[in-house]
């Protein structure tokens, strides 16, 4: 099961888990905003004050109505016991094909141990429901577990573009990989993981007859470029060629040529 969709009664559209992850639903109170203090030298002698209960903080999974009026769309998934990722975003910005700001939060333990906010170039991957699952999984081969967090459909041909954050043992936090992120902008969505070999493996087009994969090795964090292979189709003269170039890792370049296959037939 996938990700359910409901519209609360308060105008706020939240996403809830389906059986296969959990949601969790703790997340800590908003502190109150300090009081200021008035001076007791001009007020008169009686002094009428109310006796209403005060207002319960709200829960920073569900906005405030008093402080933040805008209808929101909150994405959650827990992918480890106690530790959640929840994305918040304008929820008008669905109706729209534009920009909004997104916010991006790590919660552990009911509190939010990093925030991140940036900028949409289109509506929220969110918006629909191919873009409400946080991928996962050692980006950086450092053998600890990342995420993948998508934030629009502003990729090649409308692919989804993701925010890559990397998990930094040292201080149980996550730092943003930007040079990663890159990489979904550039190419065809998320680049797959060759966990075996270290090497992040992505995927472009050009048309309908050019191809691209690329495989990177990671260091520092950032990708580098160790072999590539450019698939292309050409037609003429009532033939259909593939024409395969490979770049290997190791060894020289090779071009080779082959006929279409059935399936890749016009």
């Amino acid at each position: 099961m996938g990700w359910r969709y409901a519209l609360m009664p308060n105008a706020r559209a939240v996403l809830l888990c389906g059986s296969m992850l959990a949601c969790s639903a703790t997340t800590p109170p908003l502190p109150r905003p300090p009081v200021a203090k008035t001076s007791t030298s001009a007020q008169p002698e009686s002094v009428s004050t109310s006796t209403s209960a005060p207002r319960t903080p709200p829960n920073p999974a569900e906005p405030d109505p008093a402080r933040d009026s805008t209808p929101q769309t909150a994405l959650t998934l827990a992918h480890d016991p106690g530790r959640d990722v929840v994305v918040r975003f304008d929820a008008a910005a669905c109706t729209v094909d534009a920009g909004t700001s997104l916010t991006v939060e790590v919660v552990v333990d009911g509190q939010v141990r990093d925030n991140f906010v940036l900028s949409t170039l289109r509506a929220p991957a969110a918006c629909d429901d191919h873009g409400r699952t946080v991928e996962k999984g050692d980006f950086n081969f450092d053998g600890h577990e990342d995420l993948a967090v998508p934030i629009d459909n502003s990729g090649p041909y409308g692919a989804p573009t993701y925010l890559i954050l990397l998990f930094r043992p040292a201080t149980l936090h996550y730092a943003e990989a930007p040079a990663l992120s890159a990489l979904t902008r550039e190419n065809l969505g998320l680049f797959s993981v060759d966990a075996k070999r270290k090497r992040l493996i992505t995927g472009s087009k050009s048309g309908c007859c050019i191809h691209y994969q690329s495989e990177l090795a990671v260091s520092d964090d950032v990708p580098t470029l160790v072999s590539s292979k450019v698939e292309s189709i050409v037609f003429g003269n009532d033939r259909c060629t593939v024409i395969v170039e490979r770049t290997p890792e190791h060894g020289k370049p090779s071009t080779t040529r082959r006929p279409c296959s059935k399936g890749e037939m016009p």
